[in-house]
């Protein structure tokens, strides 16, 4: 796993103008699934706030699809922002690696922390259950269970 707001502040740090151009322009997101669902999103790689603070942070290279938002005469740059930003992300000080032993789960916020899987030796057997909830549907019964 990574902190991707640590990486995108390294980022910053890096290179200001890489770290504008990801979190100013629209990346476009397509995920269709085998039981007909069909995600589609638009957002900045690097979402800030109204007050400039991280917000979101999205790197789905499976579902990114290619870019609209982007202005012609700033592509180049914009790639090789994003080339930029991913390289910071396979930094190895920035991962935290570690081993699920059975029956045990972990919970992440998707929004910030970036998570895969490295590869598997081949022996013995591999089975990860993924399931997901959004944040704000989480936070809005929370809100409803609290005023009760």
């Amino acid at each position: 796993m990574v902190d991707g707001f640590v990486a995108a502040l390294k980022l910053k740090e890096e290179n200001q103008e890489h770290f504008d151009l990801l979190s100013r322009y629209m990346a476009s997101f397509i995920f269709t699934g085998n039981s007909g669902k069909h995600l589609k999103s638009q957002y900045p790689i690097i979402e800030l706030s109204s007050d400039n603070q991280l917000q979101h942070i999205r790197t789905n290279y499976f579902c990114l699809t290619p870019l609209s938002d982007v202005p012609f005469d700033k592509i180049e740059s914009y790639y090789a922002a994003h080339r930029h930003f991913s390289t910071i992300i396979d930094y190895p000080s920035m991962a935290l690696t570690f081993t699920l032993e059975p029956g045990e789960g972990y919970i992440i916020d998707n929004t910030r922390v970036l998570h895969a899987r490295k590869s598997f030796s081949g022996t013995g057997h591999r089975w990860l259950q993924s399931c997901f909830s959004e944040k704000d549907g989480l936070l809005g019964t929370l809100e409803s269970l609290n005023s009760e």
